[in-house]
């Protein structure tokens, strides 16, 4: 009998990959298959891939002949080997798990078994073990390969196929297009040379194990696509933007529309995205991503806020793998399939971006990704690492009093495995610098923020947050080891360093001057021509103190550039002219979020009360303040004397009240 089978290359799959929890993978060493026999290399295929068994002893049965029930366990071993284990069933026939598990997924569908089922509403034993026709068969195989989305023959090949078929008035009207497309397809061929289909009569086992092949090929080449698009061209040939994928990913929906079903155990293997198979809702999108990416290379992206249409995430929380289709501000769409039995498409699914955290995963296909870049694809300059500091400052996760404790362990792919301060520093650095590669030097006039600090004689590691060379001083965040705490707030001075303490820089050695400076920090000075500092706004303060002292402020207006443009009275007004007498209009105002950055001259709406910030003590977390009082006179809070009135600095709720600064950030 000639055997026909399709001469596609396939990957080989490992009996890890098919297997699930009810199959056993052995080499084919059955009595009844030997070395020479016409069978051996396609029953030893099928057995090291974990698909077939013997029937008894170490006999194969290559002559026996095929049952709907044993063509069922070959089949769920190769395509549902996951979903196996929810059809166990103490007391039940071995073949009922796979009869119902085919059942379940439509590939039994038009054969003779699931009419009698339907018939006396439960399983034939009988019918299921009795020979499967050639008919059946065909139909078996066509189920399969529109329920695995296989490529459809040609009308052209099925022309041929129906031609070449000597006996096909022969075939019921039922089979004749599963029949016609197995022959086009190569799945099956005719039993003589005039290409005789005989669909009343069975195929043996070895026969069995052909065709079991041929599927296993084509569902690996199916599980392996290949493209061919280039450079930062879609498969449809647009270029990559959001735009054009967005575009590509909405006429998915013609294929994967809302509620349609994609089998979770499908494998599914991505050229780029996975070096093996993966199913349920990961094969789902990492199989959109390659229709509208392609040949396109795959980089994980570590700043959600860079979230872009045709990513893929991971939502851990959910345990599901989406394709983002749409982006609006903080929030995010995605198309995904559940990861129940049904595989279910919804395009519905919503996130935030913020509530992305470092458990999720974020792929991006998007090239021309910037060689040096941070983790957030822009420009490593000081400024950038800058903005990236800041938004680190207000993470929950690394917020100023955050627990980090001595046995916190991070494994940094580039700077290596850490515990306690040095691995806050290096997740820290890992979260501004990405996989930027570093190099350490001890010259301390040329560190940079961002940069990590290692102090030998305390034995910790810290994060540069500025540096100032005139003063020989500079600031830093570090994982406190003995309160277990994230601190924003530390300050040391050249005059500590030894020769041991080294800097690690994750700049670029190339690094420009003026990539080195912060484009946000100007030079500017305050009213007087004085330099921004603390000090010199408390002495301009104390003349304005004097100056105004116990004045009415009543009936008095201010209109001040920097704040509002419109005309403000009373308390309002005084803050926002003291403000002004003393950074001019040039400096803009910000809001803080952190009370332990409060310094002289910011202005608080403490409550409905505006008051203007006279002195800080931090190190007794208190603070002294300019305001009006119930006759709307100007007054002090205390006098310096009198530390004992001070304000504490725990008055301030940022959730309800707000600090003003004109300080450069």
């Amino acid at each position: 009998m000639k055997r026909k089978l399709r001469t596609a290359a396939a990957l080989v799959l490992t009996a890890s990959m098919v297997m699930g929890s009810t199959a056993v993978a052995s080499a084919a060493n059955f009595s009844d298959v030997p070395t020479g026999h016409w069978a051996y290399s396609f029953v030893d295929k099928a057995s090291r891939a974990g698909l077939v068994k013997g029937v008894g002893g170490s006999t194969y049965g290559v002559n026996d002949k095929l049952s709907a029930a044993q063509f069922s366990v070959m089949l769920c071993n190769l395509l549902y080997p996951n979903s196996l284990s929810q059809y166990q069933s103490s007391g039940k026939d071995w073949w009922f798990p796979y009869m119902e598990l085919a059942y379940e997924k439509g590939i039994l569908a038009g054969t003779e078994a699931v009419a009698s089922k339907s018939t006396i509403g439960a399983w034939s034993p009988a019918e299921v073990n009795a020979d499967m026709s050639r008919c059946d068969l065909a139909q078996v195989i066509f189920n399969v390969s529109r329920a695995q989305g296989w490529a459809e023959p040609s009308q052209e090949a099925m022309l041929i196929a129906m031609l070449s078929i000597s006996d096909q008035s022969s075939i019921p009207a039922q089979y004749q297009a599963a029949v016609f497309f197995c022959y086009a397809k190569g799945y099956l061929s005719g039993l003589d040379n005039k290409g005789t289909f005989g669909g009343n009569t069975s195929m043996s086992r070895g026969q069995a194990a052909v065709v079991l092949c041929s599927l296993m090929d084509a569902k690996s080449k199916v599980d392996t696509p290949s493209y061919t698009n280039r450079g930062n061209r879609l498969v449809n040939g647009s270029e990559a933007n959001e735009e054009s994928v967005a575009r590509a990913i909405q006429d998915l929906k013609s294929d994967f529309g809302e509620y349609s079903v994609w089998d979770i155990d499908r494998s599914y293997t991505s050229p780029k995205l996975s070096p093996s198979n993966v199913n349920g809702s990961q094969g789902f999108a990492y199989m959109l991503s390659d229709k509208v990416f392609g040949a396109m290379s795959v980089s994980q992206q570590k700043d959600p806020s860079r979230l872009k249409v045709g990513d893929v995430v991971y939502l851990r929380s959910k345990g599901v793998y989406g394709l983002v289709h749409s982006v609006d501000g903080d929030d995010f769409e995605y198309v995904y399939c559940d990861n129940s039995s049904y595989g279910m498409v919804s395009w519905k699914g919503k996130g935030d971006i913020d509530d992305l955290g470092s458990s999720d995963t974020i792929y991006s296909r998007y090239e021309g990704k910037n060689k040096d870049a941070l983790a957030n694809g822009e420009k490593a300059t000081v400024t950038n690492v800058n903005k990236l500091l800041d938004k680190l400052d207000d993470d929950k996760k690394f917020k100023d009093g955050a627990t980090w404790r001595n046995k916190d362990e991070y494994e940094s792919d580039v700077l290596g495995d850490a515990k306690g301060t040095e691995a806050f520093a290096y997740k820290l650095s890992d979260e501004i610098f990405g996989d930027l590669p570093y190099r350490t030097h001890d010259d301390h006039d040329e560190m940079l923020p961002g940069d990590i600090l290692y102090m030998d004689e305390d034995e910790v590691y810290v994060v540069i947050l500025s540096v100032d060379t005139k003063k020989e001083e500079f600031t830093y965040v570090w994982a406190d080891d003995y309160y277990q705490e994230i601190d924003w707030n530390c300050k040391g001075s050249y005059e500590d360093f030894t020769r041991y303490d080294k800097v690690y820089t994750r700049y670029p050695e190339d690094l420009k001057s003026e990539d080195k400076k912060d484009e946000n920090k100007k030079d500017d000075t305050l009213t007087n021509g004085k330099a921004i500092t603390e000090k010199n706004v408390e002495a301009l303060l104390a003349d304005l103190w004097k100056k105004h002292e116990g004045e009415d402020w009543e009936d008095e207006s201010w209109t001040s550039k920097a704040f509002t443009s419109k005309k403000v009275y009373a308390d309002q007004a005084f803050a926002y002219y003291i403000s002004d007498k003393i950074f001019g209009d040039s400096l803009k105002v910000s809001e803080l979020t952190r009370v332990s950055k409060l310094q002289a001259g910011d202005v608080i709406k403490l409550g409905r009360e505006y008051i203007v910030v006279y002195e800080v003590d931090q190190d007794e977390e208190t603070f002294r303040y300019l305001y009006l009082d119930d006759y709307y006179e100007v007054e002090i809070s205390s006098t310096s004397s009198n530390s004992s009135r001070w304000t504490d600095l725990d008055e301030i709720d940022t959730k309800t009240d707000t600090i003003y600064t004109r300080y450069p950030s």
